[in-house]
């Protein structure tokens, strides 16, 4: 354990005794004294240490965890909420002291404490005890574990009727309020990532991305203790994917504390990409009802490994980035699906929002303000289009809303040459072809069912994945209405790479299966021509075949 310790400087008197110059003996003789490792708190009744010396931002904590202390000191945004008040003039602003000090938020305090009670410059910034509690009875016990201050990483409770915000003990103490009835923390909780799915969560092979605390272990090494890290049973068995999955308290060298980037288009490293792609190729074995895709967005967005490649299909990245993994859009994924904007609710009341609710066009009300509920169009009224708007490379709504609509009507259109599912889903939940469906799978399902491992007496090679079996994957992944796990963005992920792959797709079909009548609307025609024939997609036809409808 490290301890700082603090001498006082040597007296002139001091020298002298010690210098045996003076014949009697004074209390100036002691030359130091070591500090103690930890102050009176301020507050004393509450227990809160706050700063061990306030100029200097070393909080007492700091004296034995000097790691953590290092890395809030450096990295972290918390040790500069009381210079970040004072910037905006608010630093008398006793309203603001308590989420910008030491206090009795985010932690288990029962009543107001530190500077609620006592306006000392020790309480300054948010230090470790905001949300670990009170330190004095660890300091004075530290081996002792029944004192030792943990916080919680839950920030919902569930009273019975439902979860909702705990502005008691979490970081929805601070985050979980704002200057409006929104905030960060009321925003997550309507999110999708504030849901709680136990079978996936239980699931040793999904729980890395679909429970917060196996998230926090994948990023960190679960190297910090809280409440709920070793909580196996009882009804918060399974933590959501809150606050600390995504964001470090202690601080990291990334914008907004987050456990990693999201500026960079790599699969493992960024944050967002590294659960959002998973399963996004088939297996060998993959085949008609099989399950497609699970979270594909990662690898659609940057234009590579997402869904099963055509032969003579290649999509050359570098020269292909045009879209929304593009330098306009440094943020990637966060570019679209976190973005805050002020508007009026129907009350008049004017609303901030954070982003946390993670949708990129949102559907609002006739202020401007989010709905209750997400379902509307995609008019230029109906939605907030200021995420697409923001990097300028969409004039206005009514261009990004224009652009929306013709992408999804372009995908749709590539979609049903390929599939067209008539008769709803098949076993397991997911579509399957059948001879009802229309589009070449049906047609080649009505002519060689032998391309598909799942229909009676097909005696294919297991491990080899058929041409038509791949468009199936494809069509599951990209099509917005075939599979529960589509990518969900109807072509707005890369347009250029939804239409590159669908047309390969599609071109692959045509030139594997002679017997197939091949679509020859000149329209459809020019949307393939049109997707192979950009910069950097390739596709080598093996056949030359000439239509024949």
């Amino acid at each position: 354990m490290s301890v700082v310790r603090r001498r006082f400087p040597l007296s002139l008197l001091g020298l002298v005794a010690a210098l045996g110059l003076l014949g009697a003996c004074t209390d100036e003789e002691i030359v130091y004294r070591d500090r103690e490792p930890f102050n009176p708190p301020p507050d004393e009744a509450s227990g809160f240490l706050g700063y061990y010396t306030a100029d200097e931002q070393l909080t007492t904590c700091g004296n034995c965890h000097v790691g953590t202390h290092a890395q809030w000191r450096d990295e972290s945004g918390h040790s500069g909420a009381w210079e970040a008040l004072a910037a905006i003039g608010q630093d008398g602003n006793t309203a603001c002291f308590a989420c910008h000090g030491v206090s009795e938020y985010g932690n288990a305090a029962s009543a107001a404490a530190g500077i609620s009670v006592v306006n000392d410059p020790a309480y300054h910034d948010v230090q470790c005890e905001n949300c670990h509690g009170q330190g004095f009875d660890h300091v004075q016990l530290p081996d002792d574990q029944s004192t030792w201050p943990i916080p919680r990483a839950d920030v919902t409770v569930d009273p019975g009727t439902g979860r909702v915000l705990d502005t008691d003990a979490s970081c929805a103490a601070c985050h979980g309020s704002s200057h409006g009835p929104r905030s960060l923390a009321g925003d997550w909780l309507l999110s999708g990532h504030a849901a709680i799915n136990a079978s996936p969560a239980s699931n040793p092979s999904c729980r890395g991305c679909h429970e917060g605390k196996a998230i926090m272990l994948r990023f960190s090494g679960q190297t910090s203790n809280y409440v709920e890290r070793d909580s196996l049973t009882g009804q918060y068995q399974y933590l959501s994917i809150t606050c600390t999955s995504c964001h470090d308290p202690h601080g990291s060298p990334y914008p907004k504390m987050l456990r990693a980037p999201i500026d960079v288009a790599d699969l493992q490293t960024n944050l967002c990409m590294s659960c959002h792609n998973r399963g996004t190729e088939p297996a060998a074995s993959f085949s008609n009802g099989d399950r497609g895709a699970h979270a594909s967005q990662g690898p659609i967005l940057i234009g590579t490994g997402a869904g099963y490649t055509p032969a003579g299909f290649a999509f050359d990245t570098v020269q292909a980035y045009g879209t929304h993994a593009s330098g306009a859009n440094p943020r990637l994924c966060a570019g679209c699906h976190v973005n805050s904007f002020e508007a009026v609710d129907d009350d008049g009341v004017e609303v901030e929002y954070s982003g946390h609710e993670f949708l990129p066009i949102p559907c609002v009300d006739a202020g401007g303000a989010i709905s209750d509920v997400q379902d509307c169009g995609y008019g230029v009224t109906e939605r907030s289009w200021a995420a697409c708007t923001a990097a300028g490379c969409h004039g206005d709504a009514t261009v990004a809303s224009t652009a929306f609509t013709n992408q999804r009507l372009t995908v749709q259109n590539l979609v049903d040459i390929i599939w067209v599912n008539n008769d709803g889903v098949g076993p397991g939940g997911r579509p399957i072809v059948s001879a009802g469906d229309g589009g070449y799978l049906a047609d080649i399902l009505a002519t060689d069912p032998t391309q598909f491992r799942k229909e009676a007496g097909t005696d294919i090679d297991p491990y080899v994945l058929t041409p038509a079996e791949g468009a199936i994957f494809n069509a599951q992944m990209l099509a917005e209405d075939l599979y529960d796990h589509q990518d969900g963005s109807k072509g707005i992920h890369n347009p250029f790479y939804y239409e590159a792959l669908l047309a390969a797709t599609i071109a692959e079909l045509e030139d594997t299966y002679p017997f197939l009548a091949v679509r020859t609307d000149p329209a459809i025609r020019q949307l393939i021509d049109r997707a192979l024939s950009r910069p950097g997609v390739t596709y080598v036809r093996r056949s030359g075949r000439v239509a024949t409808r």
